[in-house]
């Protein structure tokens, strides 16, 4: 087995990771449309602001995939497969994703985000792979 551990209040900033780039892509065009410049002003280098307002793009293409998916972003060696979840009344956005070695995740990519979704479809009816 492989576990990842992080010193307690270890963080990275929304657009850092998969989850938030998936959470970020959920947005609604005009919201995101004002957070990004914030997002980008908060950033200490040139290169981080670039890297920030250069999201749109990134976003479009997971609007269009319908899932994130990201490697070596916030750790390097660790990917992460994430999926929207619907919205809820009252609440601000949300995901669910799948994460771990690179290596793993990405030949599995396609099929952890079916596992994903069949899961928001029907929970509970999915059996663990190896089960």
């Amino acid at each position: 087995p492989v576990a990842l551990q992080l010193e307690p209040g270890t963080g990275a900033r929304l657009w850092r990771t998969v989850v938030g780039r998936t959470l970020l892509a959920s947005l609604d065009a005009a919201v995101l449309a004002a957070l990004l410049p914030a997002l980008a002003r908060a950033e200490r280098s040139p290169a981080d602001r670039r890297a920030v307002l250069a999201l749109p793009r990134e976003l479009r293409r997971i609007r269009a995939a319908g899932y994130g998916a990201g490697y070596d972003l916030f750790l390097t060696g660790v990917g992460a497969v994430c999926v929207a979840l619907p919205a809820a009344a009252g609440q601000g956005p949300r995901a669910v994703a799948v994460a771990g070695l690179r290596d793993r995740i990405r030949p599995r990519e396609a099929a952890l985000h079916r596992l994903l979704r069949r899961e928001l479809r029907e929970p509970g009816r999915v059996s663990p792979p190896g089960s």
